[in-house]
């Protein structure tokens, strides 16, 4: 699938009216519930192969009760190596019919699955599923053993999500994960728990949201490639209206992140090659890897130009990277972030009633390098905005960047304030363009605008960053001069 695709490119499918076909309970995954004769479900099939697959038709069951049911007997029941494939029209008729998994309906993903849905030509989604709430999860152990043995290795690939309430996929627990060519739109947000008055949803989310790391919850090859999540439509968020007779837009009380992948253990996260659209919060979230390899590259981004300010007072942020959640270095492992040829277009104006400020990359405490990617600010007010932040950061790399449009600062240095511990260190920046970038000064604000700003006030500020500048740029230090080793060549 091209994730690049217009909304045009979703096959949004109708409800129709329950199908009877007089077919038999087989024993493959056709649930005949109680009190209902075998005409109100459509049984699964078997395909014969190397392994045991399974087709599954929509039912036309809107209720969700049936769909899910038989989908959730396939997952459970195919054998090692086969697949489950959703089939995108009605068994009989041959036209285009929806699955639907109704306000609650979840299939748990319990041992290892590959669920498939039809394509067009183009590897567009034909396969439907409407609704339901985390759409497809994949739960912890309960009890939880010690230590963890390694989880499910899950493939979800071809499928058009519509609708899912709190995310479309959702996996706390995973061996492995391929997450390849879906489409995702319309999440519907549910209550957080943890702030009162606002509301959180994911559209592909591979981390627990309790945001507590379990070492070996995720493991393995984790892939997000190629999908297309357009994951809010504010026109079905009107009921988000708070605190009368202030009227907030949905998106200042929304906290979402479009992909999100936390708390790994020993993976490989890569996380290529998706279109991202109106997530309130986040477009991608990495956070807090233990010993792994985490790539996020050539994604096509747009930060809304709303979001919560929660759990702090900024964003919504093009991409989300590093170390967050555990402020204790020991608890730390060495893990790599590369952030390349991302193009990410920051929308935020100036604040009214929600987030501070929007970055295009924002890098938090890890080594990580930060090259080739494109950021564009598309407003003229747009806030203390910047395009590339390093927060605490040691080791990072920033290099052969775009910036251009204007905001606040195009590159912003500083150590993380709420601990002495992480400082900004040994960072180097070199060769980005910001020759299409303009400065600004919003009104009432401290500190000056730059193309280049490290701010240093600070007990310990950052100490050994080396700056590859040019003629054209313009660098600033405040509020003291730049010392501790901080260096630059004017090109």
């Amino acid at each position: 699938m091209n994730a690049s695709m217009s909304r045009g490119g979703f096959i949004k499918t109708a409800g129709v009216a329950a199908v009877g076909v007089g077919m038999a309970a087989t024993g493959l995954g056709g649930v005949a519930r109680a009190g209902h004769g075998p005409s109100d479900f459509i049984a699964p099939e078997l395909i014969a192969g190397g392994g045991m697959n399974y087709n599954v038709w929509p039912s036309g069951d809107l209720t969700g009760a049936t769909d899910v049911q038989n989908v959730q007997w396939c997952v459970d029941n195919v054998r090692a190596g086969g697949h489950v494939q959703l089939k995108a029209q009605d068994k009989f008729t041959g036209e285009m019919k929806a699955f639907d998994f109704g306000a609650v309906g979840s299939v748990r993903l319990t041992k290892n699955v590959s669920i498939i849905g039809e394509t067009d030509a183009q590897g567009n989604p034909l396969t439907t599923i409407n609704n339901g709430r985390d759409t497809f999860y994949s739960p912890l152990p309960n009890p939880l053993p010690n230590p963890l043995p390694a989880g499910p290795s899950i493939t979800i690939q071809g499928i058009n999500f519509i609708g899912s309430k709190a995310a479309a996929i959702y996996l706390e627990y995973c061996g492995g994960a391929s997450i390849t060519g879906n489409t995702v739109s319309q999440v519907i947000p549910i209550v957080d728990n943890e702030y009162a008055g606002y509301y959180r949803g994911q559209g592909i989310s591979i981390f627990h949201r309790d945001s507590i790391y379990r070492e070996g919850a995720i493991t393995g090859n984790i892939e997000i490639s190629g999908n297309y999540l357009d994951l809010l439509d504010p026109a079905l968020l009107t009921w988000i209206v708070l605190n009368p007779p202030t009227i907030y837009h949905p998106f200042q009380k929304i906290r979402t992140s479009a992909i999100a992948v936390s708390f790994a253990t020993n993976a490989t996260v890569h996380v290529a090659g998706n279109a991202i659209l109106h997530s309130a919060r986040l477009g991608t979230e990495t956070l807090d890897h233990y010993n792994c390899s985490v790539t996020i590259e050539n994604n096509t981004i747009t930060a809304p130009a709303e979001g919560a300010p929660k759990p702090s007072p900024h964003g919504p942020h093009g991409i989300l990277v590093g170390w967050f959640y555990n402020q204790n270095p020991t608890m730390q492992q060495p893990s790599t972030y590369v952030v390349q040829g991302n193009n990410v277009t920051v929308e935020r104006a100036i604040a009214t009633g929600g987030s501070a400020y929007s970055a295009g990359v924002f890098c938090l405490v890890d080594p990580i390098t930060v090259s080739g990617n494109t950021i564009t600010f598309s407003s003229t007010t747009s806030g203390i905005n910047r395009g590339i932040q390093l927060l605490g950061t040691t080791g990072a790399t920033v290099e052969n960047n775009t910036i251009t449009g204007p905001a606040r600062w195009g590159i912003l240095v500083t150590p993380l304030q709420i601990t002495n511990l992480f400082h900004a260190d040994s960072n180097t920046i070199r060769g980005n363009d910001l020759s299409g970038f303009t400065p600004i000064q919003p009104p009432a604000t401290p500190y000056n605008q730059a193309h280049v700003m490290f701010l240093t006030q600070y007990s310990t500020p950052p100490s050994s960053n080396h700056l590859f500048s040019y003629p054209a740029c313009s660098i600033t230090v405040l509020p003291s001069p730049l010392t501790n080793g901080n260096t630059w060549d004017c090109l």
